[in-house]
């Protein structure tokens, strides 16, 4: 492995722990206090209907590209036979 490889694996590493650390701190905080946070909440369905929008609609090449991709094969059919 090069160093870039290394450096990106004990990255991974680092954030794995960090975020392990966090969950058992969150979790020892809940069990202590018996509260759970309610201050976050995510709406999951208006974000993706919003990434939908914003990344797949409003991207005109990959609209074109799916739109050839998606012609019914008679009108290739009918081209090819004449």
């Amino acid at each position: 492995m090069n160093k870039r490889k290394w450096l990106n694996f004990q990255g991974a590493l680092l954030a794995g722990a960090t975020l392990a650390g966090v969950a058992v701190c969150a979790k020892h905080v809940q069990k202590k206090y018996g509260e759970k946070p309610s201050g976050f909440s995510v709406d999951y369905k208006a974000l993706a209907d919003y990434a939908f929008e914003k990344f797949i609609l409003n991207n005109d090449k990959f609209l074109d590209t799916l739109g050839s991709k998606l012609e019914p094969s008679e009108s290739k059919g009918e081209a090819t036979a004449e």
